[in-house]
This record gives C-alpha cells, sequence and structure tokens, in this order.
C-alpha cells in the first residue's frame, strides 16, 4: 500500500534530467489552480481536457507531467499513452517540480557561462556553415521529418548508441551541432568535450531559433 501511494507522489525517474533534455511541463490542474502558481515555463492542460493536448504536444515529445499530488497527473499520463504519446513521466507535486526547475535552470545557466565561446548565435551559426564543417542535428526522427537545416545530418540524442555515433564522425572537420531549442544539444556539447572532441560549437536557441530569425528549415528526404 505505501509503495502504490509513492508511485503517486512522485516519479521514479529524476524530472530534473528530462527538463534539462527539453522535455515538456503539462500541469494538469484547473485553470484556477494554475493561475494562483504553476512550475515556470509549464503549460495548464486540465485534467478534464487531456484528450486536447496534442493540439499543443507532439507524440515524440518527452513530457512531464504535475499537478497538487501526483493523482490527476497520473490519470492524465494513462490517458496520454492511450493516446500514443510514449515519453512520460508523472512528477507528481507542482511545487516541488517548481523547485526541481529552479535548480535545473540554475545549472543550465553555469554550464552556458561555462561554454559560452562554443555557443553560436543564429547569424554567426549561419555564417559558419560550410561543407568543410559537420553540421548534426540532434533531435527525434520525428523531429527531423519536419524540416532540418540545410546540410545536416541526424544523430538522435536519446538514442542508445548516440556518443559513439558522435565519436566515430570525421573528427578532422569542426562539428556545429543543434536541437529545437538548445538545451540537448548544450548537453551534448558537455559531452562531448568530456570526450575530448573540443572542435564543436552549438547553436544557441535551437531551430526555434533558426525559425524565428527568417530563415528555413528544408525537407531532409
Amino acid at each position: 500500500m505505501l509503495n502504490w501511494f509513492k508511485s503517486l507522489l512522485g516519479p521514479k525517474e529524476n524530472p530534473k534530467e528530462w527538463v534539462a533534455r527539453g522535455a515538456i511541463v503539462v500541469d494538469v490542474r484547473t485553470p484556477n489552480e494554475f493561475r494562483n502558481g504553476h512550475a515556470k515555463g509549464a503549460i495548464n492542460v486540465p485534467l478534464d481536457k487531456i484528450d486536447s493536448v496534442g493540439r499543443k504536444v507532439k507524440k515524440d515529445q518527452e513530457v512531464v507531467l504535475c499537478c497538487a499530488s501526483g493523482m490527476r497527473s497520473r490519470t492524465a499520463m494513462k490517458t496520454m499513452k492511450h493516446q500514443g504519446f510514449t515519453r512520460l513521466l508523472n512528477a507528481g507535486p507542482w511545487t516541488a517540480l517548481r523547485l526541481i526547475l529552479a535548480v535545473t535552470m540554475l545549472s543550465l545557466t553555469s554550464c552556458a557561462q561555462t561554454t559560452g565561446s562554443q555557443n553560436l548565435d543564429v547569424d554567426s551559426f549561419a555564417a559558419s556553415i560550410s561543407p568543410e564543417v559537420l553540421l548534426v542535428d540532434v533531435r527525434t526522427p520525428g523531429e527531423w521529418k519536419e524540416g532540418v537545416i540545410e546540410g545536416a545530418i541526424m544523430v538522435d540524442f536519446y538514442s542508445d548508441g548516440f556518443m559513439e555515433v558522435m565519436m566515430a564522425l570525421d573528427s578532422e572537420k569542426p562539428w556545429i551541432i543543434y536541437c529545437r531549442s538548445g538545451n540537448r544539444s548544450g548537453q551534448a556539447l558537455e559531452k562531448l568535450n568530456a570526450a575530448g572532441q573540443v572542435n564543436v560549437k552549438d547553436l544557441q536557441g535551437g531551430v526555434k531559433a533558426w525559425v524565428a530569425s527568417g530563415r528555413s528549415l528544408v525537407s531532409p528526404y
């Protein structure tokens, strides 16, 4: 009985890791509860409207769910699984998640300061693209299908062999990596640096920043 109750209140996995990877946070409380306080960056999809969550979230995206206690988010997770969502985590109470998000953002800010010289804004990124540079898209296959920055190859950050594939790429060329928002590419940058690959830069803001600047994506096929 105790273990069942614990399963309602908290996840077996660490929400911090999911959020750092760029997971979308969905708060399934009522709009009134949400207005009175919520985790930073969370979107509100009340439990009684959870069938419409597909309008805001893609089924191949990672989603962290929360509510007041973990019970409604648990129910929402079951419903979303039936809808075809596969990357779901019940973080339980939104108050605990708010603290996790705050700590995560501080960590990401610290990492950004450490690797600042390796971060490129959109203009610098665009100017750096050439046949002599290896351009790597670390998003998921689903994201890849929707359009890529011309010249990129795909290596899914979430794949089990991500680092093995990356370290097998041409190390004679400089690398530039990007993802949807900059979270995954930032983490990849740290891992690659730790593995000895320092001739690599990433796009700040990812595809979202690229598109917002007025630049276009191309079909990967």
